[in-house]
């Protein structure tokens, strides 16, 4: 447990078990990069263009193609305010618009901080397979020590639930009644399919325990302390944030109990009135995480975050130690707050206790080595002014959350051009504190575009001479506050509801992305092979008809035979080719991009595609 050797990537835990794949997916987490999200689906369809950090490599065919084929199956709830604002690949992020939903809490002081995904996976004849993963990070690029726990399980024939299972069903039918704006009957119909046969899953233990249970935390009904009434013998508490309050909580009677955290945690607090903690640590590579708890309010998650990021709690209980990982820090608003989500498993204390985790081997890099010793001190003085400062820029950010903005759009002064405004409902009032200065703009735009917001008016801001392909429902904010020399913003975007978009501007996006007909070829080839490796040939015959795509009729002939090929072996692609055809077909001159001769053959995989649904 806790092996430093042992660092994988989030998107390694996302990929489909062998000869399965991705039906449904349901996630959460506190902070969202778009570009991870968007990456996502590259892992669920088995695309392998990624670099060591897991960011996407440079193919915009890859990327598009797998999002065609997942966004409709995937569904993310974020905390409002806490999207970063991207910098590339603008166009592919409208194929998200309809799977980013912004969340709260039901306490306006908490934040919407889980950090789990729900995985369905399909394969033909075979048994449905679940995924749980329980995580301490989020949907970033942050490259900081974090927790991963991956439970696999299949669905069972069978007519009574798992009892241990039902907070899991519980949690998912909170989520779209958290989210600040409604949830299309799509995502509904996916989390009411999942936390129906959630129920009914049986999860694997992982290696060394042998018993589980779930604790979401938050949400109406649920239990927001899984401390209570326990014994323990002994407590380690592995969090980057940390309150008194919390901690005061957790200390009992147990003997030798240890916190690690980030040096700049621990110094914030008063040690020595912890009655039972006598050990404390901090990483020694000095490498700290940027915040993403309850109390950020700079948090930029588009950049690389270092240190320590986990959360974990281990209660040694005689024979027994009691394990729980998550997203919940050692905080009082984690544990009233909060919606948080925490796994517990329980194992041999000799294998996952407090004394296992810490100990060391000649020879072999542990979980210790990374740690060094902390010695309580009194405690920093907080900086009055900047605190100030960020509660301003916050309260000024929630305000612009829950206000619910809409993104209009109205003609413009040409037939090719648009008006995008951000308006307030009717009788809605953006209550700001002066001291704040806001810029907004549309994410499909440079910064440079930015307004400044009128808090008193509305439209609060205006946008002219847009083009069809640059209407987006991702509007970024910039909010500031200054005092002196002290200076404090927070940067993020929102999804706003995009009222009267026309209904070409996802065939205008679509043929934007995919201008001649190479670049639809090459999308092609991702759709029909982008998920396995092509046998030896097919991707040198496919790739004869690259260059301007305008070879004679005989070059219709390898692309017929890869289709029949993928019809034989794997029919769903087939579907994919199709949705491509069908939009480019409503896309103005899309029927010219699709490649010479294909017209002649398309109709004899369509009547074989029908026969097949039959």
């Amino acid at each position: 447990m806790l092996e430093p050797q042992d660092r994988r990537q989030l998107l390694d835990c996302l990929r489909p078990p062998d000869g399965y794949s991705l039906d449904a997916a349901v996630g959460t987490t506190y902070t969202l990069d778009l570009l991870a999200l968007l990456t996502a689906p590259v892992a669920f369809t088995f695309f392998d263009w990624e670099d060591e950090s897991g960011r996407p490599t440079a193919n915009p065919h890859a990327l598009l193609a797998a999002i065609r084929r997942n966004a409709d199956r995937m569904a993310l709830f974020c905390q409002a305010g806490r999207i970063a604002i991207p910098s590339a690949h603008k166009l592919l992020y409208s194929y998200l618009e309809d799977s980013v939903f912004e969340a709260m809490p039901q306490d306006e002081r908490g934040a919407f901080h889980p950090k789990v995904w729900f995985l369905r996976y399909t394969a033909p004849d075979e048994p449905v397979r679940y995924r749980l993963l329980c995580l301490s990070r989020n949907l970033t690029f942050d490259r900081s020590w974090d927790t991963a726990l991956v439970l696999e399980g299949t669905l069972q024939d069978r007519k009574r639930a798992y009892s241990r299972n039902r907070p899991l069903s519980e949690f998912l039918s909170a989520l779209p009644k958290l989210a600040l704006r409604p949830v299309p009957e799509r995502v509904k119909q996916m989390i009411r399919l999942i936390r129906r046969e959630i129920l009914k899953v049986e999860f694997e233990l992982p290696d060394g325990f042998h018993d589980l249970q779930f604790w979401p935390l938050g949400i109406e009904g649920a239990d927001s302390w899984p401390f209570e009434e326990r014994r323990s013998d002994r407590l380690l508490v592995v969090s980057p944030f940390l309150s008194f309050g919390c901690l005061n909580r957790l200390d009992n009677e147990g003997d030798n109990n240890v916190i690690i955290s980030r040096s700049d945690s621990l110094e914030s607090l008063s040690l020595q009135r912890l009655k039972h903690f006598s050990q404390f640590y901090s990483l020694n590579t000095g490498a700290e995480a940027e915040p993403d708890g309850e109390n950020a309010t700079d948090t930029a998650p588009e950049s690389p975050l270092l240190g320590l990021h986990a959360k974990l709690y281990v209660v040694d209980q005689g024979w027994n130690s009691v394990v729980l990982t998550g997203s919940a820090n050692a905080t009082d608003a984690a544990f009233s707050r909060n919606v948080e989500f925490l796994t517990e498993l329980v194992g041999k204390k000799s294998r996952v206790g407090v004394e296992a985790l810490l100990s060391k081997e000649k020879g072999q890099l542990k979980f210790l080595d990374l740690l060094q010793e902390f010695t309580p001190g009194e405690p920093n003085k907080p900086d009055s002014v900047k605190e100030r400062l960020e509660r301003a820029v916050e309260d000024a950010a929630r305000a612009i959350a829950q206000v619910a903005l809409e993104a209009r759009v109205e003609s413009g002064a040409n037939a090719d051009e648009f008006v995008l405004r951000l308006c307030l409902p009717p009788a809605a009032r953006l209550k700001v504190s002066s001291a704040v200065q806001i810029r907004c703009w549309p994410i499909s735009l440079s910064e440079d575009c930015a307004a400044a917001i009128n808090a008193t008016k509305s439209p609060l801001a205006s946008f002219e001479h847009i083009t069809l392909v640059s209407l987006t429902s991702f509007c970024a904010f910039h909010v500031e506050a200054a005092a002196g020399d002290t200076r404090v913003s927070h940067r993020f975007v929102l999804n706003l509801p995009l009222v009267n978009a026309p209904v070409a501007r996802k065939d205008a996006v679509l043929q934007s992305l995919l201008s001649n007909r190479e670049a639809v070829l090459k999308l092609f080839l991702m759709l029909l092979f982008g998920d396995a490796p092509a046998e030896p040939g097919e991707q040198s015959t496919i790739s004869d008809l690259s260059g301007n795509g305008q070879r004679g009729d005989t070059a219709a002939t390898p692309l017929l035979e890869c289709l029949m090929r993928a019809l034989d072996r794997s029919p769903h692609r087939i579907e994919d080719i199709a949705r491509l055809v069908e939009d480019l077909r409503h896309a103005p001159n899309g029927h010219d991009l699709l490649p010479q001769g294909f017209e002649k053959i398309w109709p004899a995989i369509a009547a074989v595609r029908a026969k097949l649904q039959t």
